[in-house]
């Protein structure tokens, strides 16, 4: 073996072991989450009047302290009054367990969700604007 190849051989075998990368941060988890406790009196009332439906997909941005500190409509229903209302309500209710890096420090993150706005049956629910 000539004496340059040695060495080399020599010294990857010296190199320590690549590190394992970190874990990735821990995801949010809820620890309350809005839509179990929605009703149709959560539905707009103007939305209502004009027989809007649709599904409204979001965006949720967490802060380190579980709560949402922002929220954007990422897909709209074709209602301005059932997007506004999804992060209305999203932002008022929701709660999470923060995320965490990967030294278990509470990290802001975000989380995407949806919202399918049916309108309720004749006679049930009073909505809200």
């Amino acid at each position: 073996m000539a004496p340059f190849a040695f060495l080399a051989l020599l010294l990857a075998a010296a190199q320590p072991a690549p590190a394992r990368p970190a874990p990735d941060a821990a995801p949010p988890r809820p620890t309350a989450w809005p839509f179990r406790d929605f009703s149709d009196d959560d539905y707009p009332a103007a939305a209502r009047r004009a027989g809007e439906q649709g599904r409204v997909v979001y965006r949720v941005e967490i802060g380190p302290d579980g709560r949402v500190s922002g929220c954007a409509v990422r897909w709209s229903s074709g209602s301005a009054s059932l997007d506004a209302a999804t992060c209305r309500i999203v932002s008022r209710r929701a709660r999470f367990a923060p995320a965490r890096d990967s030294a278990g420090r509470p990290v802001p993150d975000r989380r995407d969700g949806d919202v399918l706005w049916v309108l309720p049956r004749e006679g049930e629910g009073e909505g809200e604007d």
